[in-house]
């Protein structure tokens, strides 16, 4: 069934809506249900990186910051700028490798990183030892795992 914009779905009581998370479906859509650090209720369609979507909390304060995806449309930046839970849409332009600069770009995200603003060690699914490279894409192949990294 086709949800309508503008209208009200039950999806949980209030008192299952925290910082952390929840899913739920609503006339047959997956969607993701939260609290940011307001306490402001907020629902997103549930899509997971694979198709096509990337969310980011890089305040570490509850709220999604930060949503790339290219789920049945080409690739959008959403960011949680202007006021929180107002959302600024970018549509990204550039060639195959976007308009990543990679002699700026690639020392910047390093150092967001080791400044701990940059969360990369979440998003990984597990670590193998290069010896161990078909379990790890096994686990891929089997969807037990979506962002595996070999270590060498």
């Amino acid at each position: 069934m086709l949800i309508i914009n503008g209208y009200w779905y039950i999806a949980a009581p209030a008192s299952e809506l925290t910082k952390k998370p929840i899913k739920r479906k609503v006339e047959g859509e997956s969607i993701v249900l939260w609290r940011d650090s307001s306490g402001k209720p907020h629902a997103l369609r549930d899509r997971c990186a694979h198709r096509g979507m990337a969310k980011a909390d890089f305040d570490r304060d509850g709220d999604v910051d930060m949503i790339i995806t290219n789920y049945k449309s080409p690739t959008h930046y959403y960011v949680n700028k202007v006021a929180k839970g107002h959302w600024l849409q970018v549509r990204l332009l550039g060639s195959k490798m976007g308009s990543t600069r990679l002699t700026t770009d690639i020392p910047w995200y390093i150092s967001l990183y080791q400044q701990d603003r940059l969360k990369l060690d979440e998003l990984i699914s597990a670590r193998y030892p290069l010896e161990n490279i078909n379990e790890a894409i096994a686990d891929v192949s089997q969807g037990d795992a979506l962002r595996n990294v070999i270590v060498f």
